[in-house]
């Protein structure tokens, strides 16, 4: 029986020797969330996140890019060589010119006009937009901008040629956003609860591009959802 006991209580003393030997774990991560801001632009908002309370969340970074039919609308030189490739919306004030077609990655979508209004559908006839209200939808379209996968084509699936007489500068919708949108950042130290929310930060967002305030608050809530997940994950270490 004594020989049991010792048994027991070393056993016991080991786990709480090895236990008080453990150190916690520091994880540091750049976690994004992805999602439609408005009307006119998608975005994708990055926050450094350290897990060592308070300092769980350092900064953000929200970076804008345009959905198709605002960089898809192209500059017509010459009204009576109107290709094929070419949708026109007579719909609204003034005469407006569209690329019919776009490959993203290796997905087509033709274009059409709804009540004034252009729409890019899958073969499936989804509208491209509903299709973004999904995250990872979302995140895809983003990352095939920035790998220039985006594309205006023909309806065989062959580029329109850059130096044609349609002015189809800039030919990715990337470029567009580097040039005329714009990334905000935000230095921050706390916790995710004290973080202020939009329209507080950054009211110009609202005010002046338009983007609704309940989306950009779910990026921080779908960037903060992904603060464990291993793609983000930068570094791992021992208090």
């Amino acid at each position: 029986m004594k020989k049991i006991l010792v048994v027991i209580f070393f056993l016991l003393f080991s786990v709480q020797l090895g236990s008080c030997n453990q150190s916690e774990e520091i994880i540091e991560s750049q976690p994004i969330g992805y999602g439609l801001l408005s009307n006119d632009y998608i975005g994708s908002l990055e926050i450094l996140y350290v897990s060592d309370i308070p300092n769980n969340i350092n900064n953000f970074t929200l970076t804008p890019y345009y959905l198709p039919h605002v960089w898809a609308e192209l500059e017509v030189n010459e009204e009576n060589e109107i290709a094929e490739y070419i949708l026109i919306n007579e719909k609204t004030s003034g005469t407006k010119y569209y690329a019919k077609y776009l490959l993203i990655g290796s997905v087509s979508f033709v274009a059409e006009i709804d009540s004034g209004t252009v729409r890019y559908l899958n073969q499936d006839q989804i509208n491209l937009i509903e299709i973004l209200e999904n995250e990872d939808q979302a995140k895809w379209y983003i990352e095939q901008i920035e790998q220039y996968q985006i594309m205006m084509t023909n309806e065989q699936g062959a580029i329109i040629d850059e130096k044609s007489v349609y002015d189809l500068s800039p030919f990715y919708p990337y470029q567009r956003a580097e040039e005329n949108g714009h990334t905000w950042l935000m230095n921050w130290v706390g916790t995710l609860e004290e973080l202020p929310r939009f329209p507080s930060l950054y009211p110009e967002l609202q005010t002046e591009y338009g983007f609704n305030t309940q989306r950009l608050n779910d990026l921080i809530e779908r960037a903060y959802n992904q603060r464990n997940n291993a793609e983000y994950i930068t570094t791992r270490r021992n208090r």
